[in-house]
């Protein structure tokens, strides 16, 4: 569940894609040919890396994304996939390893047997015999990615939809885009600057906009309606996501333990994270979630350039220590732990 949202998005389009809505939003750099090429990337990587099979028949025979191939020859033959995927495979390996494996590329066997129910005991261990993230073999030479045991199958739920609003913030940047905001079902991408209200009236009269005003992102309430904020955090040129353990009630994701194949019970509600790009945010929001609050503050702490907001069930929220200027709580309900 990503359930950080952006305060400002006045004049975005929109398509629905990887089972959401995924948000753009160019402002003045929004020309139909940059929205159309940008869309279409996004379309690119949901085809090409669902963990689904595609319902799509083209000469009779059934299409598989590539992430969805690497499953159907798990135990038979390493299948050749795009750079981008190797370059996220192997992140998410990377995520894996300094997590202890709370991130798990592999947990796939456990993500479909939870999308048809809820599961029984024998159920979840059956699956999780097949989820481990060191049977992964990504090789960057070949372009390659092999899974070493039939039946085992990946999920980069944790990281594509942070990977998509990269993508769609790099053609935005290349495009000569100076701020841009990129809303994916709570994974964001904040570009450059806001423009102060008097912006447009600088513009007007051809005076400089002297004012550097960062980004202003809201922090999802827990089990709140949408829109609904626990804390307003600033940010310029980040990545961010959230990953919360009631995904699951507000009709969103669920993050699953790939230790236990069951939904975290650490008493995070949520863990959000900021770092250089929303990939790198998701994926540490979902391992951090999954790992606790000690064992995820140690690992965010390691990690340069890279903060988060921990939400605990006790109604306390701790942040790491470069958001203490650019952090303000809006929810009385909720405070502050030293």
């Amino acid at each position: 569940m990503l359930a950080a949202s952006a305060c400002q998005r006045p004049g975005s389009r929109a398509i629905t894609a990887m089972g959401m809505i995924l948000e753009v939003n160019l402002f003045e750099s929004g020309s139909g040919r940059l929205y159309a090429r940008i869309f279409e990337r996004l379309r690119e990587i949901e085809l090409r890396m669902s963990a689904h099979w595609l319902e799509t028949e083209q000469g009779g025979a059934l299409l598989f994304s590539e992430v969805a191939e690497i499953g159907r020859q798990a135990g038979v033959a390493p299948v050749r996939v795009g750079p981008d995927l190797i370059e996220l495979l192997s992140r998410a390996l990377f995520f894996a390893e300094i997590s202890g494996g709370a991130f798990d590329p592999t947990i796939g066997p456990l993500t479909e047997l939870w999308e048809a129910g809820i599961p029984g005991a024998e159920e979840i261990g059956a699956a999780l015999r097949l989820v481990n993230w060191r049977e992964l073999e990504v090789d960057r030479v070949a372009g390659t990615a092999f899974l070493r045991r039939p039946g085992m199958s990946l999920d980069l739920g944790g990281m594509v939809k942070g990977y998509a609003a990269d993508e769609a913030a790099r053609l935005a940047r290349e495009a000569g885009a100076g701020r841009a905001l990129m809303d994916f079902g709570g994974d964001i991408v904040a570009l450059g600057q806001r423009q102060s209200r008097d912006g447009a009236l600088q513009r007007l009269f051809s005076r400089r906009v002297s004012e550097d005003l960062p980004w202003r992102i809201g922090i999802q309430r827990p089990f709140g309606e949408p829109g609904t904020h626990v804390a307003v955090i600033e940010a310029r040129d980040s990545g961010i996501s959230t990953s919360a353990a009631y995904g699951i009630h507000a009709g969103a994701g669920l993050v699953l333990s790939p230790e236990t194949g069951m939904p975290p019970e650490t008493g995070l509600l949520s863990v959000t994270v900021i770092a250089g790009s929303a990939a790198d945010a998701d994926g540490l929001s979902t391992a951090a979630l999954v790992m606790g609050y000690a064992r995820a503050r140690a690992m965010i702490d390691s990690l340069p350039g890279v903060e988060a907001v921990f939400l605990f069930d006790n109604m306390s929220v701790r942040i790491t220590g470069a958001l203490a200027g650019i952090f303000r709580l809006t929810s009385g309900d909720f405070s502050l732990a030293l």
